[in-house]
């Protein structure tokens, strides 16, 4: 039987920091958008405006991440796995977003 040569590669590469952030800010977001449907569904859709404006808050929340994982690709000599994590991770959540705006105008 023959045994296979295990190469080992070093490197100095690390993962975009502005990728990582991208990742932890859709999270933020993806937690504030299940916080705020169970605080919606309890108060049976009159949670008022405070809960309202944290929605607002965690959309931009998304927007920022989605901009700073799209600007994580620019760094050079990075992994990108969080970049693409994060940028994914916050279009998804800006059109959910955009999609629980739309629905809630049509009910008003």
């Amino acid at each position: 039987m023959k045994r296979r040569k295990k190469y080992i590669k070093f490197t100095d590469k690390s993962h975009a920091v502005n990728g990582v952030v991208s990742t932890i800010l859709g999270s933020i977001s993806i937690i504030f958008m299940l916080a705020l449907v169970m605080f919606s569904y309890m108060y049976k859709g009159e949670a008022g405006i405070y809960i309202g404006s944290i929605g607002l808050m965690a959309f931009i929340i998304a927007l920022v991440g989605l901009g700073k994982g799209i600007k994580s690709f620019q760094e050079r000599e990075r992994y990108y796995l969080f970049s693409k994590i994060g940028s994914i991770l916050n279009a998804i959540i800006i059109t959910l977003w955009i999609a629980i705006y739309v629905i809630g105008t049509w009910y008003l």
